[in-house]
């Protein structure tokens, strides 16, 4: 016990020698960590932080999945091998999971952003920032964005929201207070006001490959939000589902209980939020130039190529026109998806339904089942392609067609010609969930056809919504279309290679026809 006493002795003498000596090397930052009072002061941090939420908010493709081409699948667009539990009474359900991310109420996401503004703005406003300006507005506009797009995530779910712009304590009456749900109408005008506000911080392409958020996705997207708002009040207008509607919950909350719109009145709240559509589409709209669309599917590697296909599947998508915003991939990165060899197959189990692939309109303008179509039924899928909108023509998979153009020995899940679909087996990585399948996103060099190591980009935001919610934000709110919605339509026409006398299909159109395929028939 003695000589351990005296090591123990001696040990403490040479530790308060050197906690005295060494300038207080323990009262130092490690080198390897950055603390929270020196972290965000500095545009590459800005920039580092910015690029860890990319992923994680905005869409893009993952493996085993044939990407953002199948998010409608379980809708009356497409179908997918399985059926979805919501279409059995009584299993649609609140999510109550005990895992977090399992939770579409979760804030994560919002909170990270919520830290970076909270911490960045005072910094930037007191100079303490250090970089270029322009490069720090445009991360800070990044983040703001960012928020924006996950709010608007929520708000689509949910509606009423929490609207939250700063981190909370874990304390139970502060996070109880800020749990109390805003009217949408104000969850869509936050959103907007965040989206006002990348758009005066950010520029635009800053970094000429379209990789970086920009100021036209920020106008994009604003346009989106504002046109399912003012669509959503107007035609759920007296239901519970917009504010002080009939049996509306939220006027059971004393918060809410004299709730008024900011506008005075439900219908100027409708033409407030079209009116905001209109003008941020149309920025976008007016400075696109469509990518060219030859309407045929390139069958030799000697043929002359379809930019509009080609853009889906390119491993470089920053020459596009159309192209806004897109994620790249890296194979040497690890970074990888699965959606070529899934185009190769039946597109991991998500197939075109039928109902969608009646609804595309004949090459005439006429609707398939008007006289005078030229329809020639469905017998075949090479009858259902023919004369149609190129679209149809270009992206729905014929047996007998070529898959692949450009050979490689790596690409051992190439089907280099597309066979009669199998939609008997349940193998959802190679089976036909309906017999309709997609090329879109697919490639024609088999390089590409390594399973789970694609290396394709993935588009994020395409210019053409920006004319698509032009249009309709301008017949919802004018009830016609103005000269500039028209030329819109024509101009996404003869790009489809379909006749651009829309007034031909309008007057063709017989709704009850259309509600037994399209479920917005019933809106």
């Amino acid at each position: 016990m003695k000589q351990i006493n005296i090591f123990k002795h001696v040990a403490g003498v040479a530790l308060l020698g050197l906690l005295c000596s060494c300038n207080d090397f323990l009262d130092e930052t490690p080198k390897s960590t950055i603390s929270p009072e020196n972290y965000l002061t500095e545009e590459s941090q800005l920039a580092s932080y910015a690029n860890g939420l990319y992923a994680d908010i905005l869409p893009s493709h993952g493996n085993w999945s044939y990407g953002t081409f199948g998010t409608d699948q379980h809708t009356d667009n497409q179908a997918y091998i399985n059926y979805d539990n919501k279409y059995i009474p009584g299993q649609w359900k609140t999510i109550q999971s005990q895992k977090a991310d399992d939770d579409p109420y979760r804030f994560k996401f919002i909170y990270s952003c919520n830290y970076f503004l909270e911490n960045v703005m005072p910094r930037y406003t007191a100079k303490q920032i250090s970089g270029s300006d322009a490069n720090i507005r445009h991360y800070i506009g990044e983040m703001y964005f960012l928020r924006a797009y996950e709010y608007f995530k929520r708000y689509q779910m949910f509606g009423d929201f929490p609207i939250v712009r700063n981190t909370l304590p874990d304390q139970m009456d502060p996070l109880v207070e800020a749990s109390k749900r805003s009217p949408r109408n104000e969850v869509a005008r936050f959103i907007i006001s965040d989206l006002d506000s990348a758009i005066v911080l950010m520029e635009s392409n800053p970094d000429k490959a379209k990789t970086r958020i920009n100021k036209e996705s920020a106008l994009l997207l604003k346009s989106r939000v504002a046109l399912f708002e003012g669509t959503w009040l107007k035609y759920f207008k007296n239901t519970a589902f917009v504010p002080n509607g009939p049996g509306w919950p939220g006027k059971e909350k004393d918060y809410n209980a004299n709730y008024q719109y900011p506008t005075g009145d439900i219908d100027s709240e409708i033409n407030y939020f079209l009116t905001l559509a209109m003008e941020a589409s149309q920025e976008v709209a007016d400075a696109t130039v469509l990518v060219e669309n030859t309407g045929l599917v390139q069958q030799a590697a000697t043929e002359p190529a379809n930019p509009y296909m080609d853009m889906f599947s390119a491993v470089d998508m920053s020459s596009y026109s159309e192209v806004l915003l897109w994620r790249p991939y890296s194979k040497g990165l690890g970074q990888v998806h699965c959606v070529v060899v899934g185009a190769q197959f039946g597109d991991y189990g998500v197939g075109v339904t039928r109902g969608m692939v009646d609804g595309f309109l004949m090459a005439n303008g006429l609707p398939i089942y008007a006289a005078g179509s030229g329809y020639k039924g469905d017998e075949t899928i090479a009858d259902v392609r023919k004369e149609r909108d190129s679209r149809l023509t270009i992206f729905l998979k014929e047996p007998g067609q070529k898959n692949i153009l450009i050979e490689a020995v790596e690409g051992d899940h190439a089907v280099p010609v597309e066979p009669v679909p199998n939609i008997l087996t349940g193998d959802a990585a190679k089976g036909y969930a309906t017999g309709y399948a997609l090329r879109k996103g697919g490639s024609f060099d088999q390089a590409q056809c390594v399973n789970g190591e694609n290396y394709t980009g993935s588009i994020t935001f395409r210019a053409s919504e920006a004319l698509l919610n032009y249009m309709e934000a301008c017949y919802e709110k004018n009830g016609n279309l103005d000269a500039k919605a028209q030329s819109y339509w024509r101009a996404l026409r003869e790009r489809a290679h379909v006749d651009p006398d829309y007034n031909k299909t309008i007057a063709a159109t017989v709704m009850s026809e259309e509600a037994k395929n399209d479920w917005g028939a019933y809106s």
